[in-house]
């Protein structure tokens, strides 16, 4: 394990904003804006 990462998102939709976490474990020796990009595009 190289990284823990925790990403944390808010929404706004219909006037009512949600706030979500999601937590990574990884084995890549990358940076936050790299992990990021990868996260985005797997989804």
């Amino acid at each position: 394990v190289k990284r823990i990462i925790k990403v944390t998102s808010t929404t706004l939709s219909y006037g009512k904003y949600t706030k979500e976490t999601h937590r990574y474990i990884s084995s890549l020796d990358v940076d936050a804006k790299t992990f990021l990009h990868i996260i985005r595009s797997h989804f």
